[in-house]
């Protein structure tokens, strides 16, 4: 596993993840500035330096530290791409012993045009739908929003947040999506497991922070997480990764709770 600063390259985050992304995106040959080589899918990100995941790592990388891709000393050329910015999701989830899981979930919203932006919206994948009616929203002073939902092809559906406090021109604004899951820590043979499977409705690069219920045993954690920790009792267990729409790579944690 590799942080921070190394070989005397800078990176914004260097983080290890377990595997591939299993998208669309091509496996790329990519060289680093400290000569390092890779075998890795690309990903341009917004606000930021560039997504490089490979099979056991997954770095941002400042533009001006990747050397060349796929032999291409023209990085910005080699990345240039019609995609969508990638979106970025930090969610905290938070399991109770009644097998309950409230997962809350943060995104960021720029407004990049000349006008207020009033709304904002994002896909919600078909395994959510049930969850619409545990679905609240907030804006990052607090507000929670009203939220509706429209109908897409294909069976999909699009959530709509009208905004308390408008996003002014060339502001970025942070939100907070926050869904109960009831009974969503199962039993196993060896104790109880938490596992999430992505699946979502857009390209995103996913942190997910897990709080175990306080004095719990983390009996197995799958893939490798970036970071294990215990505050106040309780274990913390962090994975981060880059999922392709729709791509379904299960995060797993089996744990025995304290007590009887």
């Amino acid at each position: 596993m590799r942080t921070g600063t190394e070989s005397g390259l800078a990176f914004a985050v260097a983080l290890a993840v377990a595997l591939f992304a299993t998208g669309a995106e091509p496996v790329r040959d990519v060289e680093l500035a400290n000569g390092e080589k890779l075998k890795a899918i690309v990903i341009p990100a917004s606000q930021c330096p560039v997504i490089v995941q490979s099979e056991d790592v997954c770095l941002e990388v400042p533009l001006e530290k990747i050397r060349r891709i796929d032999g291409n000393p023209h990085v910005a050329d080699a990345l240039r791409s019609e995609r969508p910015p990638l979106l970025r999701n930090e969610t905290f989830d938070e399991l109770h012993a009644d097998g309950n899981v409230v997962m809350r979930s943060g995104f960021e919203r720029r407004n990049a045009s000349s006008g207020t932006v009033h709304e904002i919206d994002w896909g919600i994948a078909p395994h959510e739908i049930p969850l619409l009616a545990h679905w609240r929203v907030f804006d990052e002073l607090g507000n929670e929003l009203a939220v509706r939902v429209e109908d897409r092809e294909g069976g999909a559906k699009h959530a709509y947040a009208k905004l308390v406090r408008p996003i002014l021109p060339g502001e970025t604004i942070r939100f907070t999506t926050e869904i109960l899951f009831p009974d969503r820590v199962t039993r196993t043979d060896d104790g109880f497991r938490y596992r999430n499977v992505g699946d979502y409705p857009e390209d995103r690069l996913v942190t997910k922070m897990v709080k175990l219920p306080e004095g719990a045993e983390v009996v197995r954690v799958s893939p490798e997480p970036v970071q294990q920790f215990v505050a106040d009792g309780a274990p913390y267990v962090v994975w981060r990764r880059y999922y392709a729409a729709g791509e379904e790579t299960p995060l797993e944690v089996v744990f025995r709770p304290s007590g009887p």
